[in-house]
């Protein structure tokens, strides 16, 4: 949604691109945009998807499940996942994302993030 808005923004007040002074033509810039949009919507659209017909549960536990990556993600190898794993044992997400002070207790807000760090 943030970056919908943020999107719309752009076409709404665009100043038109130019090159030396001289603005290109209208057919020009509708074609640029045309392009950007085709390759860029199959990101919300996906995501709406994923959300709509992959997830189950709650408005919360949906975020939460889109947000998150599947027990499979990480090294194909066997040794390599094993070493992977120890790894993220030893340094949890929180604390690999955030900035140091708000990794200490009671620090930040709960329910932060939807649970998911």
């Amino acid at each position: 949604m943030f970056f919908q808005g943020i999107l719309m923004n752009t076409v709404l007040n665009q100043s038109g691109a130019g090159y030396r002074g001289q603005t290109f033509p209208t057919w020009a810039q509708s074609t640029g945009w045309v392009i950007a949009l085709t390759s860029i919507q199959f990101i919300p659209t996906y995501f709406l998807y994923y959300f709509c017909f992959r997830t189950a549960g709650s408005f919360k536990q949906r975020i939460k499940s889109c947000l998150s990556p599947s027990a499979a993600w990480g090294p194909a190898h066997p040794s390599h996942r094993e070493e992977w794993m120890q790894h993220r044992l030893k340094y949890p997400l929180r604390h690999r994302l955030l900035h140091p002070n708000l990794c200490a207790e009671n620090t930040s807000p709960p329910d932060m993030f939807l649970n998911t760090l």
